[in-house]
């Protein structure tokens, strides 16, 4: 039996032996879904955990339903099976609808984020494009009905953003190593190194999100310190003797004498244009 493009890329080893486990004490409750693709070779269309489970405890054979299916309904049956996990991740969860999207409305998923966007401007107001979202907007809502996980707005809302995050941070999501909250804080940190430093100290010490939020915090506080510190070091003085001049020049009130305040008149001048300049 061939596994091909299976939609979920990540099985949690304990909960596989657990699963294996449970196979091995009662069987296979549910049959596998198959399709033929030769005499004596079929297709897994779903049951995938299952039959990984079998093999780990050397099962031979499994029960399974053969269907007769063509390419399109074999990704929207496995599509909708893995949305239906009760363990999906955030990251898995948001891969898939837009894969079935992309199925329903027959384009590509870039273009399914791009017409979310456009349906999210129209419900604000500020689209001019109603026909083009329109046309399409009654299969997509209908798609997260039918799916009963949560509203296309909040979808495009709490979920999109997911795909801008760093890709080592999409792999730890989609690996189901931190959850989608604690990432969207960790992709503060640009720094590639800082951040992988970051995410491997979170996941091996189990912190809890308020932990992350006064780590990163402490961390932009040290880079900040450390910014001011070189522009004061690159700066030198000259903040202490533009004060300590311009105390000295009220002091003794220079401008009091006409010949100081002839010399001290061009060098207010320049001082301006320069300001000016800088303000520009």
């Amino acid at each position: 039996m061939q596994d091909k493009q299976q939609p979920r890329r990540y099985f949690d080893p304990e909960k596989l032996e657990k699963l294996a486990q449970s196979i091995q004490e009662h069987g296979i409750l549910e049959p596998l879904i198959v399709r033929p693709l030769t005499d004596d070779t079929y297709e897994l269309i779903c049951g995938d955990r299952r039959f990984k489970a079998s093999q780990k405890i050397g099962l031979k054979e499994v029960p399974v339903n053969v269907l007769l299916l063509d390419d399109n309904q074999v990704k929207e049956i496995r599509l909708i099976e893995n949305l239906q996990r009760e363990d999906l991740n955030a990251f898995e969860e948001t891969e898939g609808i837009l894969e079935l999207l992309a199925i329903k409305l027959e384009m590509p998923t870039d273009s399914v984020v791009s017409l979310l966007y456009k349906m999210a401007n129209e419900e604000k107001g500020n689209s001019n494009q109603n026909v083009l979202v329109s046309s399409k907007s009654q299969i997509i809502q209908n798609l997260f009905n039918a799916l009963g996980r949560l509203s296309w707005q909040s979808f495009v809302s709490s979920r999109l953003p997911l795909l801008k995050l760093f890709p080592d941070i999409q792999q730890a999501l989609r690996n189901g190593l931190i959850e989608y909250t604690k990432a969207k804080f960790i992709n503060k940190i640009k720094d590639q190194s800082q951040r992988v430093d970051f995410l491997e100290q979170v996941v091996s010490q189990n912190w809890s999100l308020r932990t992350i939020k006064e780590k990163i915090c402490a961390l932009n506080n040290t880079q900040t310190s450390t910014e001011e510190n070189q522009i004061s070091t690159e700066n030198g003085d000259y903040p202490k003797r533009v004060t300590s001049v311009l105390n000295q020049i009220k002091k003794m009130r220079l401008w009091s004498d006409p010949n100081k305040r002839s010399k001290l008149e061009p060098l207010i001048t320049q001082l301006e244009q320069l300001i000016a300049a800088n303000s520009a």
